[in-house]
């Protein structure tokens, strides 16, 4: 049953810190070309059949999923001796939006196909932040065991852990989304 997709699984699509600068052109450029070397892009093909959904087919997980995803990442910080992360209403505006756009256009990457991902929304919302990392995840596990099996996947994901571990991140949205059974999670973190 279980269809779970990671960046763990695709060799150098990890989670960073993106610092924001004066030459954000020049770096957005390089990272770009980095990460196009490297795989990081990754696939955009549609998943398992799932391909573009209609706005009305896709439907945000219940509200409980983001408050359970949290108590998750909190124990982890407590227990590495970090402050909780603060849950954000404007970063999770981001984090949902990310979820949503993922679930409705049957893409799974850190950039929708038109090249626009968490940084470009934090921005566009106007949420200050000078790092900013996310972790997504797709997964086919029943809605019981969802919450659960995606964070333990990601602390199992260097990439992922480190973003959740982060000692710099004190912000967080957390986004999930649902289209024909398929979990879709964008958790964006931020300073």
């Amino acid at each position: 049953m279980l269809l779970l997709l990671f960046l763990l699984l695709r060799r150098g699509r990890t989670g960073h810190a993106i610092r924001r600068s004066t030459r954000s052109l020049a770096v957005t450029a390089l990272l770009t070309l980095t990460l196009a070397v490297i795989g990081g892009l990754g696939d955009t093909r549609p998943f398992a059949g799932v391909g573009r959904a209609s706005a009305a087919s896709v439907s945000l997980a219940p509200a409980d999923f983001a408050a359970q995803m949290l108590a998750l990442i909190n124990v982890e910080r407590r227990r590495a001796g970090l402050p909780e992360l603060a849950w954000m209403s404007d970063v999770d505006r981001v984090a949902v939006d990310r979820a949503v756009d993922m679930a409705t256009l049957g893409y799974f990457d850190h950039f929708n196909p038109a090249g626009i991902g968490a940084a470009h929304l934090l921005r566009a919302y106007g949420v200050p932040h000078d790092i900013l990392g996310e972790n997504i995840a797709r997964s086919t596990y029943p809605a019981a065991q969802v919450v659960r099996n995606v964070h333990e996947a990601f602390m199992a994901s260097p990439g992922h852990r480190a973003n959740v571990l982060e000692g710099r991140f004190h912000r967080v949205g957390i986004g999930a989304a649902v289209v024909d059974r398929t979990y879709y999670f964008a958790i964006v973190f931020v300073d």
